[in-house]
């Protein structure tokens, strides 16, 4: 398959179902290994205002920081670098989390860091090294660091103990006339647990555990034992869905960032509390992280998108329960305007942690698919409308798509998998969902039922006719229609879909822009053949953020009236010069927001310029020199490329880019 006639497809497994020799995949995996070829540098300054503004400066005690590469055994993992005369490994642990709150006035649970642990060499200066290479293997699941000196060589080799659960570091110095290694811990919860540390000696074998019983399982197996089961392990997870790319600079890194987006999950993927977007992989430093406290659905789904397709579907299906089991106590934060209607749930864009029966103080009783249900009075829904046209403006609030995007996301796992298992839980969001558009939708003098003053993914503040919330409706509405009955919905709930869907409004369309994202002059229209609009826009109206929101119609809610008629078609064709200026901005001389899912859409689209955009994408928003994401926060410190943590939406973006590259 090409790719521009640049890009060309090899072998898939996964994606396309294809049976093919072990050298395949471990031919790509090899070469996607990344390498560092010396220590990282200098040691530099961190300046860190705090929660309550208070300023701390640390130094940094290996040089750059994000010279870091990730390991871990699926729940507890480590981001290790290699500076001047140390190695360091800070630990993070996916399901420790600040204590549980004692009272629904507590703040929310906060990520931490469980520890640090460091093994510094003796008498050691960077000039030392004739050779050095410290390696992320990601066919075999380890970090390899080998470095000769005058003296002799230093080896280590990291990796996760999948039956433990616990980290392995197995390191040698074989220098001579020089001390042993000196290895200190650094606890900041009390669980955690190091073998090793105590006993000086120049081949040290330490186990790192969450808890001692998983330190003291890894430690009581042989080293080559280990090493056995974790090749089995990842040989088995690599088998499930590989990519093999071959071509020009493009190509390269495009299969490597695939390889790396996976081989984070695999190191922290296996928890009950599924990773976040930020942070995911591992925290680099002490336990910052930006908007740390509450889980960005926003963020997340693009770790959703890719998993299922490329052969890992139970990573999806964490997610994806994790989300639906806040289903019941989401009513705890319903919005005014849907509050007289207990069954109109909204998801969230930024959800709190304390939502999920993981951290609740408060767990109300489970979703009532078979409740009496009554649609809203005409005066009833007109006081809803005023209540969100009397709100102010903001970024994450009124954003009530995201339980569809999540409703869609698992009805595709069930696609996927055949997991009927999951089919309650589409029914609870389903009519949860339902009932959000049912208060919404509002008849008009043309006899069809529109949504006004709702907000648009980040971008659109109280507008009408949202595209974004037009689709999920749609969806919402279609899928009662067809399948409320099975799901046992009252009778007055599916005839009510039925009646509104067959009256939606359409999308809205218009001349296409000219200026698009220009905070000065707002829209500015050009002539031509009508394109799909974001909502009912009028010129100099401005836009806030980096959204695309119109390709919502092509990726994520793949509407095939857009996707498939003429007419759909040429108008979406009409929205891509505005998508790609502002790809260009946003990734050429802007933030590079890492959700901006542009190129996925270009993908499913077939636009001809679908490679350059996901490649172009990667080079941007993979930043971190191991190949991690990066996002438009907090920078790690001042003068560095990347931010405080390493961010997994960009490169989830990237692999589902990928993968539609492949599948269209």
């Amino acid at each position: 398959m090409e790719m521009k006639n640049r890009i060309f497809l090899v072998a898939v497994a996964g994606l396309a179902g294809f049976v093919a020799c072990a050298d395949d995949f471990e031919i790509a995996l090899d070469r996607a290994a990344v390498v560092f070829d010396r220590p990282n540098g200098p040691a530099c300054m961190r300046t860190n205002i705090l929660w309550n503004g208070s300023v701390e400066t640390n130094r940094f005690t290996t040089g750059r920081p994000e010279y870091i590469m990730p390991f871990g055994a699926g729940d507890l993992s480590a981001m290790a670098s290699f500076g001047a005369d140390a190695l360091e490994l800070h630990l993070s642990q996916a399901s420790w989390l600040t204590p549980r709150p004692t009272s629904p006035d507590d703040p929310a649970p906060q990520f931490k860091s469980p520890g640090h642990v460091q093994v510094r060499f003796a008498d050691l200066k960077t000039n030392d090294f004739t050779r050095f290479a410290f390696k992320m293997d990601m066919r075999r699941g380890r970090l390899l660091l080998e470095a000769e000196t005058v003296r002799g060589a230093i080896r280590a080799e990291m990796f996760g103990d999948r039956a433990s659960g616990a980290l392995v570091v197995d390191v040698d110095d074989a220098r001579t006339g020089v001390a042993t290694p000196c290895v200190t811990v650094e606890r900041k919860l009390g669980t955690l647990t190091v073998i090793g540390a105590d006993k000086p000696s120049a081949h040290l074998a330490l186990v790192i555990g969450a808890t001692e019983a998983a330190a003291r399982q890894a430690s009581s197996m042989k080293l080559e034992d280990l090493v056995v089961a974790r090749d089995a392990w990842w040989r088995d997870f690599w088998r499930r869905g590989w990519v093999r790319i071959e071509g020009d600079a493009d190509a390269t890194l495009l299969e490597r960032s695939w390889y790396v987006n996976l081989y984070q999950y695999a190191n922290v993927g296996y928890a009950k509390m599924p990773p976040k977007f930020n942070g995911g992989p591992g925290i680099v430093y002490g336990d910052m992280r930006c908007w740390g406290r509450d889980v960005w659905w926003q963020n997340t789904r693009e770790l959703i998108w890719p998993m299922a397709a490329a052969g890992h579907a139970d990573f999806a299906k964490r997610y994806l329960e994790f989300y639906s089991d806040c289903l019941a106590n989401l009513r705890l934060d319903a919005y005014p305007e849907l509050k007289p209607w207990p069954g109109a749930i909204v998801l969230k864009e930024t959800m709190c942690l304390l939502r999920s029966p993981l951290f609740a103080t408060t767990n109300l009783p489970p979703y009532d698919v078979r409740a009496p249900y009554r649609l809203p009075t005409d005066a009833e829904r007109a006081e809803a409308t005023r209540v969100r046209r009397a709100r102010a403006a903001a970024h994450t609030t009124h954003v009530f798509s995201s339980g569809t995007e999540l409703l869609q996301q698992m009805i595709d796992y069930v696609r996927f998998t055949g997991d009927r298992s999951f089919l309650p839980r589409i029914a609870a969001w389903l009519r949860a969902q339902t009932e959000v558009y049912l208060v919404l939708l509002e008849e008009e003098a043309d006899g069809r039922f529109h949504i006004h003053g709702t907000n648009v993914n980040e971008s659109w503040f109280v507008v009408d006719d949202g595209t974004v919330d037009l689709a999920a409706a749609r969806i919402c509405l279609s899928l009662t229609a067809a399948h409320g009955a099975e799901f046992g919905y009252p009778e007055s709930l599916v005839e009510a879909a039925r009646g509104r869907l067959a009256r939606l409004a359409d999308y809205p369309v218009g001349q296409p822009y000219a200026e698009y994202y220009n905070k000065k002059t707002g829209l500015v229209f050009t002539d031509g053949a009508e394109v799909y609009h974001p909502c009912r826009l009028t010129k100099g109206m401005r836009k806030c953020n980096s959204e695309m929101n119109e390709l919502y119609l092509v990726h994520p809610f793949a509407m095939t009236d857009v996707c498939r008629t003429p007419e759909g078609r040429e108008r979406m064709k009409g929205v891509f010069p505005a998508a790609l200026a502002l790809a260009a901005n946003q990734y050429g001389g802007g933030a590079g927001w890492g959700w901006l899912p542009i190129g996925v859409a270009a993908a499913r689209f077939s636009h001809p310029d679908a490679a350059t955009l996901v490649a172009d994408h990667a080079r941007r928003t993979c930043r971190w020199p191991y190949g991690g994401g990066k996002s438009p926060g907090a920078k790690l410190y001042r003068g560095s490329a990347v931010e405080n943590t390493v961010y997994m939406d960009g490169s989830g973006v990237v692999q589902t880019g990928v993968q539609e590259l492949l599948l269209q």
